[in-house]
């Protein structure tokens, strides 16, 4: 890979860490390692356990799950996205046993990245830095929910037209309202 030396340059570019302190961002770069992907080079691999998650900063990766034995494409970590944050919430007993991983992750072009772990967030406690993570953290556990929310809705349709059902719907008898007059005298 040509160049993987970060800089707070670099990070500014993503949008959880603009405007924050200079300083904290160095902090951030020297207590962080970068990890560079090669194109096509695997970074991990569904059921198998690894290290703490990823913050792209350069490069773009791919997220496969398996399906019937193929790797079917589920989506796409571009730069200011995190991968493998399920590492960073473990319960502290659990601490000693990483997660397996739900996806194989694979770079699509040449990438860099700054390694996160639950010793790096709690090194960087009391920064603006911490918060911003934390919060893109959230942001991006949000969009992934209603990303598999959508999608689990989607098959479901998909299954709905593939296969009817045997039996007509039951319509179930409307429901009685009670207004307030009703209420008072007994009557509806």
């Amino acid at each position: 890979m040509s160049d993987t030396s970060l800089t707070t340059a670099d990070l500014e570019r993503i949008h959880a860490f603009r405007g924050l302190p200079t300083q904290e961002l160095e902090e951030l770069l020297a207590a962080a390692p970068v990890v560079e992907l090669l194109r096509e080079e695997q970074l991990s691999e569904e059921g198998v356990l690894t290290e703490g998650a990823l913050l792209v900063v350069r490069g773009l990766l791919r997220v496969f799950v398996s399906q019937g034995g193929q790797p079917v494409l589920v989506g796409e970590i571009w730069p200011g996205e995190v991968c493998g944050e399920e590492a960073l919430f473990q319960l502290e007993e659990d601490a000693a046993v990483e997660p397996p991983r739900n996806a194989s992750v694979v770079a699509a072009v040449n990438t860099v990245a700054i390694r996160l772990t639950p010793e790096l967030l709690e090194q960087a406690r009391g920064t603006r830095t911490l918060a911003a993570m934390q919060a893109h953290l959230i942001h991006t556990l949000a969009d992934r929910i209603q990303s598999t929310n959508l999608g689990m809705r989607k098959a479901w349709l998909e299954q709905q037209v593939r296969e009817p059902m045997d039996r007509p719907m039951q319509m179930r008898p409307p429901r009685r309202r009670w207004g307030l007059l009703s209420l008072l005298t007994g009557r509806s």
